[in-house]
């Protein structure tokens, strides 16, 4: 479907060193949770409009995304990771792309936590 093409991350927040993202399509009008330095049976979960709700957990490796949630803007969904059994999420979407350094598709972030986040 090319949902991925110009998505851009709208919410982000970290849960211990595991940096959870709300992803953002306008051409599909969509959200996925990503999650990036996880463990496996990790959980990236979008919320979106109208209690839709999708989830995957990781199976292996440490990232994994959820399957989409329909959205027509940003702030109409947020994602959750839930990180060795403690759930964190994302404020609802910003109006405007977060900063490409944290969030470049073909790279996960790897950049430490900041201290005292999670």
């Amino acid at each position: 479907m090319g949902c991925h093409i110009g998505a851009w991350t709208a919410a982000a927040t970290w849960s211990d060193r595991t940096y959870i993202e709300l992803r953002y399509s306008p051409r599909c009008r969509a959200a996925w949770a990503r999650i990036t330095d996880a463990h496996v049976d990790d959980t990236a979960r979008v919320e979106g409009a109208r209690g839709a709700r999708n989830e995957r957990s990781v199976t292996y490796e440490n990232d994994t995304y959820s399957p989409m949630v329909e959205a027509p803007y940003p702030a109409s969904a947020r994602a959750c990771g839930v990180i060795r059994g403690k759930e964190t999420c994302t404020s609802t979407g910003g109006a405007s792309p977060m900063p490409p350094a944290l969030t470049d598709e073909r790279e996960p972030a790897r950049t430490p936590a900041p201290t005292g986040s999670g």
